[in-house]
C-alpha cells in the first residue's frame, strides 16, 4: 500500500513570486512508516501538441529523511528558488517513500 499525504501549505493557487523561495508544509502517513519526503518545484513550458513541452526547474529539490521512520508526520521545508524568474504557473510536488520502498506522488499548481 503506498503512503498517503497532503500539502498543508501553501494552498493550491496561492501566489508564488517568481525568483523567491517558498515554504512548504506537508503531512505524510503510512502504516509501515514514512522513510522520506522529497519536494521539488517546476514549471512547464512549450506545447505537448507540438512536442516541445519541457519541465523547467523553479525550486531546488529538497529531501527530508526520518530515522526512525514515522507513521504520521508533518514536515516543513523552505525550497530555494532556481535562477529562472519568469512568471508562470509553478507545480509543487512531494514524493513520499515508505520503509517498504512504496511511493506516493502528490502535486498541485500554484499561481506564478
Amino acid at each position: 500500500q503506498p503512503p498517503t499525504g497532503s500539502f498543508v501549505s501553501p494552498a493550491p493557487n496561492t501566489q508564488v513570486v517568481a525568483g523567491d523561495s517558498v515554504q512548504v508544509r506537508f503531512r505524510a502517513q503510512d502504516l509501515t512508516g514514512v522513510d522520506s519526503v522529497t519536494f521539488r518545484g517546476y514549471g512547464l513550458r512549450g506545447s505537448a501538441a507540438l512536442g516541445t513541452l519541457d519541465t523547467v526547474l523553479r525550486f531546488h529539490k529538497k529531501t527530508a529523511w526520518f530515522v526512525p521512520a514515522r507513521t504520521d508526520t508533518t514536515v516543513t521545508r523552505n525550497l530555494m528558488a532556481a535562477a529562472d524568474s519568469i512568471p508562470e504557473t509553478v507545480y509543487l510536488e512531494a514524493v513520499v517513500w515508505d520503509v517498504g520502498a512504496n511511493t506516493g506522488l502528490f502535486s498541485f499548481a500554484a499561481a506564478g
